[in-house]
């Protein structure tokens, strides 16, 4: 299973998820989805720490993943894992940045893609469009 042989990313995060369920997801989300993926640019909104960029890469075929996360720590571990696991750095990218920051404007951050993911959303953050202006509010804002 995927897990058992990147292990690491059961250590890179806090989130309560069991191998067996991610191994499940990862089947679900990634092995069975990747004609859609294999040799795309991938952009992962919410990439937490980067394991379903690391699966679109491995599992998939992807020829590059754009991860996007605003917690600077999963930045980190996913960069850390990524290195870890060899990966070449012209196959990947992190921003550590607010996505709706990043989605506003994704050529001011050189992003070009081919396929979106967000598989991991928080939902409890604010991402109603203002009906005024037609942006959405910063997810740093109160709700």
């Amino acid at each position: 299973m995927f897990f058992d042989e990147y292990p690491r990313f059961l250590d890179t995060s806090v989130t309560a998820a069991g191998q067996r369920r991610l191994d499940i997801r990862q089947e679900a989300m990634i092995a069975q989805h990747a004609h859609l993926l294999r040799g795309k640019r991938v952009l992962d909104i919410a990439s937490h720490d980067g394991r379903w960029s690391f699966a679109a890469l491995k599992t998939a075929g992807a020829s590059h993943v754009t991860g996007v996360e605003a917690n600077s720590a999963l930045v980190s571990n996913a960069e850390e894992t990524f290195q870890h696991y060899g990966v070449s750095k012209d196959q990947y990218r992190f921003i550590d940045a607010d996505v709706f920051e990043v989605l506003a404007d994704p050529a001011r951050h050189g992003i070009e893609v081919d396929v979106v993911m967000c598989l991991g959303f928080n939902t409890t953050r604010c991402a109603t469009p203002s009906s005024s202006t037609g942006s959405a509010p910063s997810s740093r804002s109160a709700c």
